[in-house]
């Protein structure tokens, strides 16, 4: 009879334990999980696509407002440096982030340098497996929500976080369609001009330490295309280049000088815009060179929006 109550009892408790579990990850799910969390949480009828500069500096809303026609919602389904270059993986997730039968979606396809280079020692065959350890090539579900395999296998804390319903950094906004803007107050705290100054500094040491260990991906280009072949079936592209500050700007001109007329000459053979705000420089402000304020990126989106229209 001992042991009978014993093992009822070790149930009991091996089930309490996995319901805290189960619990935990639930109320996390519901509530602030990341900054990249909220873009695997829907299904998107149109698409902002990209590296960082992306992420924080195009804004959702903004386009949703200005092409109501288009298919939505529109989803800021960029990341930051290594989790979303053009190659096979995020070809591959593109295919199940968008609503199916969508044709009238917009697709904004941000570019820069670091979006097509790979490491010097991994060869073109091997990029789809360097990619498959990224956020994208970890997640099958992209669209659900709670998406509870994105906790499973991405979410780098403990699940007892959840519980406390957690918050983005102070500065940070996290929004549901997938934007992160990054604010220069919170409370009592200002960024000032020295802190942007040192911040891209650091950005510049940064790109250097990348750039010195990489070179140009021609299967990331030929990717890059096919990207853009399938997002015309499903609505209307264009290829952006975001404004950076002039150092940063100095920087890639220095390690890929063609970058421009390479991208242009890209869109061209596959017959759509391309957009090269590279120069716009003085027209925003960035918090460390590369990435615009929120601010800035509301005004960057609207000045984009306008572009789109005067085209068409």
């Amino acid at each position: 009879m001992t042991l009978v109550k014993y093992i009822f009892g070790l149930l009991i408790f091996v089930m309490m334990l996995v319901g805290m579990y189960f619990l935990a990850m639930h109320q996390l799910a519901t509530g602030y999980v990341d900054k990249y969390y909220p873009k695997f949480t829907q299904e998107a009828g149109s698409l902002i696509i990209g590296l960082s500069r992306a992420q924080y500096g195009l804004v959702p809303v903004v386009f949703e407002n200005t092409f109501p026609e288009k298919a939505q919602p529109v989803v800021n389904f960029a990341f930051e440096l290594y989790q979303s270059p053009y190659g096979e993986i995020l070809f591959e997730d593109l295919k199940h982030k968008i609503k199916a039968k969508t044709n009238n979606g917009i697709f904004i396809l941000e570019v820069s340098p670091a979006s097509f280079l790979k490491p010097l020692k991994v060869s073109e065959n091997m990029i789809y497996d360097l990619d498959s350890e990224s956020i994208l090539g970890k997640m099958e579900d992209v669209t659900s929500h709670p998406n509870y395999e994105y906790l499973r296998k991405c979410y780098g804390s403990a699940l007892y976080k959840g519980v406390f319903r957690m918050k983005p950094f102070g500065n940070i906004t996290v929004h549901d369609d997938g934007w992160v803007a990054f604010a220069d107050h919170y409370d009592f705290y200002k960024v000032t001009d020295k802190m942007t100054q040192e911040w891209k500094m650091q950005t510049l040491d940064t790109y250097r330490k990348v750039v010195a260990l990489q070179k140009k991906s021609t299967s990331r280009i030929q990717s890059f295309i096919k990207t853009i072949q399938f997002l015309k079936d499903h609505g209307t592209v264009y290829v952006v280049r975001m404004p950076v500050a002039k150092e940063i700007l100095d920087f890639e001109k220095a390690s890929w000088n063609d970058f421009s007329s390479e991208m242009d000459a890209i869109a061209r053979k596959c017959q759509v815009p391309f957009f090269d705000y590279s120069k716009s420089h003085t027209d925003y402000k960035f918090y460390d060179g590369s990435h615009l304020f929120d601010t800035s990126a509301e005004i960057f989106t609207e000045q984009l929006c306008s572009d789109i229209l005067k085209l068409n």
